[in-house]
């Protein structure tokens, strides 16, 4: 059975000498000196060795109600593995689409969720208010041993073992889909990402060969990819140097806006800014292909990775530099311009001081149930910009009352202007609409 990858439209700039990227894993290891070590990671297509298939496992949530199980219990059927761990938000989400296919596949399939944290830990989760209604998953605890057979740096990490006993893939979690299960059952081409993990603590995509030239370093690189990279997680990476300065950013499987999103947060930080999605000024016929509008679950076209590093003595102008790499790269051109824009200022009717500080330790609240805010020994600015995160405008608001004094404040019914206004006009302040020369991050198509 063969497995189709993902094409993706990659675009690699790196100012150095790499050696090829090999991007299949080293899975020949060389015999540990320990001879008690004797379980080795198993190799795409390979048979499933008869001392993993008889080895006992602690299992919780077990149909059955047995306390241990082997991976002979299931032989014959499509086994898949799923790695886990309770500090895995999206390990746990994906709990309900992987019940649904176990049900839908109930004498063809097993499931079998498994973790490295011990059956203490495990019992603990599936007891808590949010566990209590994951626990319908048969779970292995203690499952170092599944990681000497099958290595893996990120979770979720998915083992698929056919019927007949072979290793066939390692995905992600989105690529268990009713339609790949039943391809592989029918013995058809399924259309998988193989999931090979790489070290983020590496230029991405670098061979490890690079390393073995003595003296070699990457002084500067640029990678840009479109499409998701099962290898890597869904997140952000930076890299400091001795001195604690940010020398290189790393993004990996995450949308376009958040990309630019972070960009501009740097920018606008340098400035004295805070930002918010507020600044953002779209100049594009097409802006769901900047705030990723088109992504569909079964369709990861959409996720990027980027990165750069740049030398230490320029390090300051990192995101200067991220601004100009991204105009190379994409069909649309960024820049941080001037603009008239439509906003409410809040300021003071009176002179009267309603809002000052009784002191106390810093604490600010907002109860998203009840739409109510508190703020106690706080600042005027922090409140504006919790106004600029929800979602009471479309319009940015700015500070003008000129308050620079600590402040307490308790606001409630701010799920429309309309309320929030009247609350602040109980402490003598308000907002009014007007027309301020503002800094915008502005996306234009070339």
């Amino acid at each position: 059975m063969k497995s189709k990858l993902i094409k993706t439209s990659t675009i690699l700039i790196l100012l150095a000498v790499l050696a090829t990227t090999n991007f299949l894993p080293n899975l020949s290891l060389a015999q540990n000196s320990n001879e008690d070590n004797i379980y080795m990671p198993i190799e795409f297509g390979a048979e499933i060795p008869e001392d993993l298939w008889n080895l006992d496992f602690s299992v919780l949530n077990d149909s059955r109600g047995v306390e241990t199980i082997k991976l002979a219990d299931y032989k014959g059927k499509l086994i898949l593995l799923d790695f886990w761990a309770t500090y895995c938000s999206s390990c746990i989400l994906n709990f309900p689409k992987l019940r649904e296919i176990q049900e839908k596949y109930p004498d063809e399939l097993k499931l079998l969720a498994v973790t490295i944290q011990n059956k203490s830990e495990i019992e603990k989760f599936f007891n808590s208010n949010l566990g209590r209604e994951y626990n319908y998953l048969s779970t292995i605890v203690d499952g170092d041993m599944f990681k000497n057979f099958f290595p893996h740096n990120g979770i979720p990490h998915v083992v698929w073992i056919l019927p007949d006993g072979k290793y066939l893939a390692a995905t992600g979690a989105e690529d268990v889909t009713a339609a790949n299960i039943q391809s592989t059952l029918a013995d058809q081409e399924a259309k998988f990402r193989i999931k090979i993990d790489l070290d983020r603590s590496k230029p991405l995509f670098i061979s490890d060969d690079f390393y073995l030239n003595e003296g070699m370093k990457v002084e500067f690189s640029s990678f840009f990819s479109k499409g998701q990279y099962p290898g890597y997680p869904s997140g952000h990476k930076i890299k400091l140097n001795a001195e604690k300065k940010v020398f290189g950013r790393q993004m990996t499987n995450i949308s376009l806006f958040e990309i630019l999103r972070t960009l501009a947060d740097h920018l606008f930080e340098q400035k004295g800014i805070k930002f918010t999605d507020k600044q953002f000024l779209m100049q594009s016929k097409n802006p769901m292909l900047v705030n990723g509008g088109n992504y569909k679950e079964d369709n990861y076209s959409d996720l990027y990775c980027y990165e750069l590093i740049v030398p230490y003595n320029v390090s300051d102008s990192l995101y200067s530099y991220m601004l100009q790499d991204l105009n190379r790269y994409l069909d649309f051109q960024l820049s941080m311009e001037e603009v008239e824009t439509d906003c409410y200022s809040l300021i003071r009717t009176s002179s009267v001081d309603n809002i000052k500080t009784r002191g106390g330790k810093s604490e600010q609240n907002y109860n998203e149930k009840d739409k109510q805010l508190t703020i106690v020994n706080g600042s005027l600015e922090s409140f504006v910009s919790i106004l600029n995160e929800l979602p009471i405008s479309d319009k940015i608001i700015i500070d003008e009352t000129g308050y620079n004094g600590r402040i307490d404040l308790k606001v409630d019914g701010m799920n429309s202007l309309d309320a929030l206004r009247m609350e602040l006009r109980n402490l003598d302040l308000d907002l009014i609409a007007l027309k301020r020369n503002m800094l915008l991050f502005v996306v234009k198509d070339k």
